[in-house]
């Protein structure tokens, strides 16, 4: 039994390796961290739970540390965001143990493509009803959501979903030094050709298309932007309070005119 477990991380390895060239299998992996589902549900797969049971993880067995830290290294390496999900998780919702032996059940899935329930494209996707569309906005008031879809700008998506967490106090008006927009701009243009930030448009087209991976880069730039201490309303203008009517003065009488008078007959010559 104790082989069982170093042969899976091993496998897994491996096909990480040949698999990671490719960008929609790349999307895929990334998408596992999209959620806590990939950490903390049960991998379905019956031969995957018999290989690796749920109470091995014997990091004093050489041959399994070194294939366990392998594998946890080389799939950092693809999602970043991995080691967030596990200071999030371990240990409120988790230990390390079950937190790795489920992402790892999970991904073997990806990799044999036996993935369940798929995500299909927007366009062949069945209409969302009331309840499933206003799941993503769950931790938002009714007064929230209405105020950002008048707004313009998309809401913000929760603490657990976000690429980057924002800072501890965010500025909505004032200026902006020319020190700290050089350093937003700087990670932006970094952070937009990442291959993170790749793995996710692609993920985002396959869900909802190129509005879908439009959506995601400004969700993306707007995280950003907040982890840099500015509101993602930064600038916008309050809504000026509605004029009160005008009332036009009544219009002054207007000034009478005496008739002129008359002129004066001439006097006549004198004969």
């Amino acid at each position: 039994m104790s082989e069982a477990p170093v042969q899976l991380a091993k496998q897994l390895a491996k096909q990480l390796a040949e698999q990671s060239k490719d960008a929609s299998v790349v999307a895929r992996i990334v998408a596992l961290s999209a959620s806590d589902d990939a950490f903390l549900t049960t991998p379905r797969d019956s031969s995957f739970n018999a290989a690796w049971p749920c109470d091995y993880f014997h990091l004093e067995n050489a041959a399994f540390t070194e294939a366990f830290l392998g594998l946890c290294g080389a799939v950092r390496d693809i999602d970043p965001r991995l080691q967030k999900r596990s200071d999030r998780l371990v240990p409120k919702k988790t230990d390390e143990p079950g937190f790795w032996r489920c992402y790892f059940g999970h991904l073997l899935a990806v990799l044999n493509g036996t993935e369940l329930e798929p995500t299909a494209p927007a366009s062949e996707a069945p209409p969302a009803s009331g309840a499933e569309a206003g799941s993503e906005l769950s931790h938002l008031t009714e007064e929230e959501r209405k105020e950002w879809a008048e707004s313009g700008l998309p809401a913000p998506r929760p603490l657990a979903q976000r690429r980057f967490p924002p800072a501890s106090k965010l500025q909505t008006t004032g200026e902006m030094k020319a020190v700290q927009m050089l350093a937003f701009v700087k990670e932006a243009a970094a952070m937009v050709c990442s291959a993170e930030t790749t793995a996710v448009m692609n993920t985002a087209a396959e869900q909802g298309g190129s509005r879908g991976a439009a959506s995601e880069l400004l969700q993306s730039q707007l995280e950003l932007m907040e982890a840099h201490g500015f509101d993602r309303r930064f600038g916008e203008p309050s809504p000026a309070p509605s004029p009160a009517p005008s009332r036009s003065p009544a219009p002054s009488p207007s000034p009478s005119r005496s008739p002129s008078p008359s002129p004066s007959p001439s006097p006549s010559p004198e004969a």
